[in-house]
């Protein structure tokens, strides 16, 4: 399942060999299942749906019992989801991972997360929950592409001037917030602490999922905001 390790996975399957007199008694506990499911998501996602189709007859190479309890137990342990929410704001996440690809190879199973956290030492906390659970379970772990937090500043300065010119450009109030993502700006303050920086951008909505979309009005105002800051910017920032 899932085929991008910071999305959380659309759909997902499994390949399941039985013998012909179980193919009935596993659709009707397919069938029992999803409605256990949608009756958890019916608000979220009330048309989940999981589907026992019968494939090809034949032989074939499965897992170990062994192998099977490890790949369950995994899944059914390991953190995944919001792990700590702020204190210092009120209603942002501050920690979080997520399962994203789950994938058979030949050399066994491989799961693929995605780790962030606005605090260093909760992303490395997380980390370790991962490692040492699948070394106890005889797997091997491997981090890449990290990336570092960017810490809020309320001194701002282009964050003031980017206020001041979308309430002069909109009439409405600006309003900045803190989001729970990773951004090209933490590697480079992590570089050059003394930047001051502002991440702005047109309105978007279900990001990294199948839903994504973009407000196209939108675009056109945040492109104005920006030909205007850089405009201003180097006499309001002096």
């Amino acid at each position: 399942g899932g085929d991008k390790d910071n999305a959380i996975p659309v759909d997902s399957k499994a390949e399941i060999v039985v013998s012909d007199e179980d193919i009935d008694e596993i659709q009707s506990l397919a069938a029992a299942f999803q409605e256990k499911v949608r009756s958890e998501f019916h608000v979220c996602d009330p048309v989940i749906a999981i589907d026992a189709d019968v494939r090809a007859e034949g032989g074939y190479e499965v897992f170990s019992m062994a192998l099977t309890e490890k790949v369950i137990f995994m899944l059914m342990q390991v953190p995944n989801g919001i792990q700590t929410m702020s204190a210092d704001l009120p209603g942002l996440v501050e920690s979080s991972l997520n399962l994203g690809v789950l994938e058979t190879t030949e050399e066994g199973v491989a799961m693929t997360w995605a780790i962030r956290s606005s605090v260093k030492s909760l992303k490395e906390l997380m980390k370790d929950k991962l490692r040492y659970m699948t070394e106890f379970l005889g797997g091997e772990m491997t981090f890449r592409g990290e990336y570092p937090e960017w810490p809020f500043n309320p001194d701002s300065k282009i964050c003031a001037l980017c206020k001041k010119i979308y309430e002069e450009q909109t009439g409405e109030e600006a309003s900045i917030e803190m989001i729970h993502a990773g951004l090209e700006c933490g590697l480079l303050s992590e570089k050059m602490p003394w930047l001051d920086m502002v991440s702005m951008g047109p309105e978007m909505h279900d990001i990294h999922t199948s839903r994504e979309r973009l407000g196209i009005a939108s675009v056109e105002r945040t492109y104005n905001l920006v030909l205007t800051v850089l405009k201003e910017f180097k006499n309001y920032c002096n």
